[in-house]
């Protein structure tokens, strides 16, 4: 079966062989090994696998993706046991909504709880939902997990750690949706489908690279009917992972009955920042950082 365009399964790390033997290769790569400034490559690319590719069958063409920046997982939300804490926060946005008239990336009907960040509710403060005890499994176990996944396959720094920035929650009912509209500064962005219903519509995602359609001779009506945007299906339980400078939106939905979708942002602080901190509270890093790796020079205090 052939994987969409941006896909790549996120699987356990015991069991990513072939990234594990590549992640302890890049630990101590070796002089012939490593890109210098001649034309050239090096003599030794081992460390580097073959890009995954599906049989080609006679001469039809197969989408390759060098460069993926899309994932896809699941996790048992059990959405149920959720659900009428969700419809509280829901609520409460739907209050500061029609008190405010403020303006929400949620169309036609559509509710965030994003509203309701660094907010005080009744004299304290809002919980975002990554922080519920019902999602204590999901924030501190799962997801670390295959954030670091994703940290090593974009091969970003270990002397950044990431942190859970925010998150929210989305409700959409019949003919709602959220307009496309991009994560600033969230190195890695997540969307948590909670609860799916048939036909409430599919999550959008737009080429990063649409601007040099400009130098490209581009048919006359390609923007109209959506050209630079590709949907990708969805059911309840799944977690799409994704840059969060990439635009996004979802369908419309079709369903009369309520979609429901978290979303995560995953930004970093140094390592040897956070450990300057008198209080270690104000970050909560997916992972500890690994100091043996930074060097005395960087966490030492001056």
């Amino acid at each position: 079966m052939k994987r969409a365009r941006g896909f790549k399964k996120i699987t356990p790390t015991d069991s990513s062989k072939e990234k594990i033997k590549l992640d302890d290769e890049f630990a101590e790569v070796k002089t012939d090994k490593v890109f210098s400034n001649v034309v050239m490559p090096p003599l030794k690319t081992s460390h580097h696998p073959s890009v995954p590719c599906a049989p080609v069958r006679s001469d039809e063409m197969v989408d390759l993706n060098p460069f993926p920046y899309l994932y896809k997982s699941t996790y048992d939300f059990k959405f149920d046991n959720i659900k009428q804490k969700i419809l509280n926060d829901i609520n409460k946005t739907k209050s500061v909504v029609e008190q405010t008239g403020i303006i929400t990336p949620e169309k036609e009907g559509g509710y965030t709880t994003v509203l309701l960040n660094n907010a005080s509710v009744n004299g304290q403060m809002w919980s975002p939902p990554h922080t519920w005890p019902e999602f204590f499994n999901f924030t501190n176990i799962w997801l670390p997990q295959k954030i670091k996944q994703i940290w090593k396959f974009w091969n970003l720094s270990e002397f950044n750690v990431p942190f859970i920035s925010g998150s929210w929650i989305n409700e959409h009912s019949y003919g709602s949706y959220t307009e496309g509209h991009h994560h600033q500064n969230s190195q890695i962005s997540l969307s948590c489908y909670l609860n799916v219903p048939k036909d409430s519509g599919r999550f959008m995602l737009k080429d990063p690279m649409e601007i040099y359609n400009y130098s490209r001779p581009m048919n006359h009506n390609h923007e109209q009917v959506g050209g630079s945007w590709r949907y990708i299906g969805v059911d309840t339980n799944d977690v799409i992972f994704f840059p969060g400078f990439i635009q996004h939106q979802t369908e419309r939905s079709e369903s009369n009955e309520k979609r429901y979708i978290m979303s995560i942002n995953v930004d970093h602080i140094h390592a040897a920042a956070f450990e300057h901190f008198k209080d270690k509270t104000i970050f909560k890093p997916l992972w500890q950082p690994n100091y043996t790796s930074l060097g005395p020079s960087l966490v030492d205090e001056p």
